[in-house]
């Protein structure tokens, strides 16, 4: 009886003992799970909700790699801040503001400080300009609320079925001028095709900062325009680097 036992233990474990063993991890000094793979590693955040977009040189080449060419630029230096000023105008002819607090209708010029939506973007731009450079944003932000306080007055002063006429015909000047720019002279698509926010939001600043830097030498932080310049080239190095492989 007890050698059979035996010999049944032992055809049992001869069987199942593989399966058995199968189920149990290898057990390994200094054992290490193998690295994620490219596809499944958890990738940053990107795009206009990270703190990205506070980061000036790098919205500064993303924005001017799009602007290189000096005609564009020109054409943007004129026409970029009209659309601002048309587009808060539209915005003042809709129907929606806050009641005014009591220390606002003690300011002078209050009556067109009204809070709708033509001050409430302005208020964004100059935020957000202040927080990109706190000098030359500092322009840039005082000249974006003038925008939204002068859109307000615009319409109230000229009405409202004058007002959205004329700020239409200037978006649509404006807007065919950046079109042609791209199209003639930079042969590049607009940046705002690639991220239409990061765009209208950069435009203005770049605009401005292209008409001060040559006039007055003025850089937002030492070396400033010698590092987007470098990125820029390498930027450009890589597109044609792109274009030659696809072409091969």
């Amino acid at each position: 009886m007890g050698s059979r036992t035996v010999q049944a233990a032992s055809f049992f474990a001869r069987r199942n003992g593989p399966g058995i063993r199968s189920l149990r991890p290898p057990i390994r000094s200094g054992f290490r799970p193998d690295p994620p793979t490219p596809s499944k590693r958890k990738r940053a955040p990107t795009g206009i909700m990270t703190w990205e977009v506070f980061k000036l040189e790098k919205q500064y080449t993303f924005y001017g790699s799009f602007h290189q060419h000096q005609y564009n630029k020109a054409i943007h230096v004129v026409f970029v801040w009209p659309i601002l000023f048309t587009a808060f105008v539209l915005l003042a002819g809709i129907p929606a503001s806050l009641p005014q607090p009591g220390f606002i209708q003690s300011m002078p010029l209050h009556q067109y400080l009204q809070l709708n939506l033509a001050l409430a973007s302005a208020a964004n731009y100059a935020i957000y300009y202040i927080i990109l450079d706190q000098k030359l944003g500092l322009i840039a932000a005082a000249m974006s609320l003038a925008c939204g306080v002068g859109a307000n007055a615009f319409v109230m002063n000229l009405g409202w079925s004058l007002a959205w006429k004329f700020a239409m015909a200037v978006q649509i000047i404006s807007w065919g001028a950046q079109f042609l720019g791209h199209g003639v002279f930079e042969g590049k698509r607009p940046a705002l095709v690639d991220n239409l926010i990061q765009s209208i939001m950069m435009a203005p600043y770049f605009v401005l900062l292209e008409s001060v830097e040559p006039l007055f030498g003025y850089e937002p932080s030492p070396g400033f325009s010698q590092r987007v310049h470098a990125a820029l080239e390498a930027k450009n190095q890589a597109e044609r680097e792109q274009r030659e492989r696809l072409v091969s």
